[in-house]
């Protein structure tokens, strides 16, 4: 569950998360984090979503005295790309992919990409110049 605290009359917010979770509807995939629902409070929102039990890639690599080995690289390389691609073929562009928002399950043996704040779907599923321009996403 992800907590987002709201200004009086943040409707913009809403909305936000709102359209967030209206292009993930349908699209079930072991490595993207499922989404449930939303419920709105007076000075909160509380978005329902899958829980990863192990954390992030983030803090694996943090804690990793000596790096993560090939093996496992490679193993997470080819689960966030093949998120990346049903993301793709469902016309969206994720646009903030960075350890933060890899969630990991199944003992470190499962990777789910999420957070999909900075996320846009495109109409067709070639850009045109210029389409998506600028820097989105977070830091870290």
């Amino acid at each position: 569950m992800k907590e987002v605290q709201l200004q009086p009359g943040d409707h913009r917010a809403i909305r936000r998360v709102a359209e967030e979770l209206q292009i993930f509807e349908g699209i079930q995939y072991k490595h993207l984090i499922r989404y449930y629902g939303l419920e709105i409070h007076r000075e909160e929102m509380l978005i329902f979503m899958e829980f990863c039990a192990e954390g992030t890639l983030e803090s694996l690599i943090a804690g990793s005295e000596n790096g993560l080995s090939e093996s496992l690289i490679r193993k997470y390389t080819y689960q966030l790309i093949s998120a990346v691609v049903i993301l793709h073929s469902h016309g969206i562009v994720h646009r903030d992919i960075k350890p933060a928002n890899i969630f990991l399950t199944d003992e470190g043996n499962c990777l789910k990409l999420g957070d999909f704040g900075s996320a846009v779907q495109i109409k067709a599923h070639t850009t045109m110049p210029g389409e998506l321009q600028g820097f989105v996403g977070t830091q870290g």
